[in-house]
């Protein structure tokens, strides 16, 4: 009985050592091997805004600065340091097309160089146009329809029966359209949230502008405040809709047919005459 547990304890040693001496081997090995040095990461500098900008602010020495960009995220649209190095007092005086948040890399497109353009025309997307309507407290949703918001346009106008009786018939023309500026202003930072403006500056396709051209001159024009949950792609072309049912001619334009009473050498005499009266 002594002698098998003798067996036992010696097996035991035996098997304690041997994992012992294979634990030094691994860390041996470990300590032997080379380990590789992580790639080095290549950083340039990046025009970056140094706060938020949004659309219509003049760029400052305080707008912009430089920040350290890993050179294989380096775009083409990016501005860096080493292209361009006097870039920063190149802008300076420019004007922010677009909203920028800080931190956001600046590419060429978002600013408008100090005396190359027309803020308005920069401000357009492509193949857009600008077109004021004249607007009142009661026909710009109370003054808090600002720069940047979208809105719908509704025509109202006049549509007469006949002499004595007229109607008023009102319809939505335009769809989903963005508000460039209100009077002057091209930025939605207003004191208090609300202004009273004499005019709007829409954003519209050149069929839309017809549109609201002939809506102008045929009634009273009223803009109405969409949702922010509510904007999508901007109404389409002119030439790809059809005239709305609101331009119809009124009825009072029609002919019909109407009898007047005649005077002649002291008789009277009821005569039917074609066209309105």
């Amino acid at each position: 009985m002594n002698a098998t547990r003798i067996v036992i304890l010696v097996l035991a040693l035996a098997a304690a050592g041997g994992a012992a001496f294979l634990i030094q081997r691994l860390m041996l090995s470990n300590n032997d091997q080379v380990v590789a040095a992580a790639p080095e990461v290549i950083m340039v500098d990046v025009l970056v805004a140094a706060r938020d900008l949004a659309p219509g602010d003049s760029i400052n020495s305080g707008s912009l600065r430089w920040q350290q960009w890993p050179e294989d995220a380096l775009t083409p649209n990016l501005i860096s340091r080493e292209a361009t190095p006097n870039i920063r007092e190149t802008l300076e005086g420019g004007t922010v097309r677009r909203n920028v948040t800080t931190g956001e890399a600046i590419v060429a497109a978002a600013i408008v160089d100090a005396g190359n353009t027309g803020l308005m025309a920069a401000l357009l997307s492509p193949g857009m146009r600008a077109m004021s309507v004249a607007v009142s407290d009661e026909t710009a949703a109370g003054g808090f329809i600002l720069p940047g918001d979208h809105v719908d346009v509704v025509l109202t106008r006049e549509v007469s029966t006949d002499r004595r009786n007229s109607s008023y018939q009102s319809a939505t023309i335009l769809s989903n359209v963005r508000v460039l500026a209100v009077d002057q202003i091209i930025t939605d930072d207003i004191d208090g949230g609300a202004k009273v403006s004499d005019t709007a500056t829409l954003e519209i396709s050149p069929g839309q502008a017809e549109l609201l051209a002939i809506a102008i001159e045929a009634g009273s024009i009223t803009l109405t405040l969409r949702s922010f949950a509510d904007i999508g792609a901007v109404q389409d072309d002119l030439a790809n809709y059809e005239m709305p049912e609101i331009f119809a001619p009124p009825a009072s334009t029609q002919t019909e047919p109407h009898r007047v009473t005649v005077l002649r050498n002291g008789q009277s005499n009821r005569v039917r005459v074609e066209g309105g009266m």
